[in-house]
């Protein structure tokens, strides 16, 4: 979770993206972005 929230540079972003269930999977996370 501590490198999404960096990574997306929002926290607003990370939230929204962690109630879909995104944050599970960093890695794709971070290529989805």
């Amino acid at each position: 979770m501590s490198d999404v929230t960096p990574r997306h540079a929002t926290p607003r972003g990370t939230r929204t993206v962690a109630l879909p269930g995104r944050v599970r999977p960093p890695g794709m996370a971070a290529s989805v972005c």
